[in-house]
């Protein structure tokens, strides 16, 4: 039975910002895997979550780093 997912990408920009917002869904049978891309001013990071309240919270959590 399919679930739906929230997605949280991050973006750690090297002047020190960062920014995380919850920018997805998906209905899957298993938890998409975290991914993560280094670009030349910021490092992005997408994490999965099982509840939206989990992804907000986490998003929150990430824009005190």
């Amino acid at each position: 039975m399919k679930k739906v997912f929230y997605s949280v990408t991050t973006v750690f920009h090297d002047n020190g910002s960062v920014n995380a917002i919850i920018t997805s869904t998906k209905a899957a049978e298993e938890k998409p895997e975290r991914s993560f891309a280094s670009l030349s001013d910021k490092d992005l990071y997408v994490d999965w979550f099982d509840t939206y309240e989990e992804a907000e919270k986490f998003a929150e959590e990430a824009k005190k780093a």
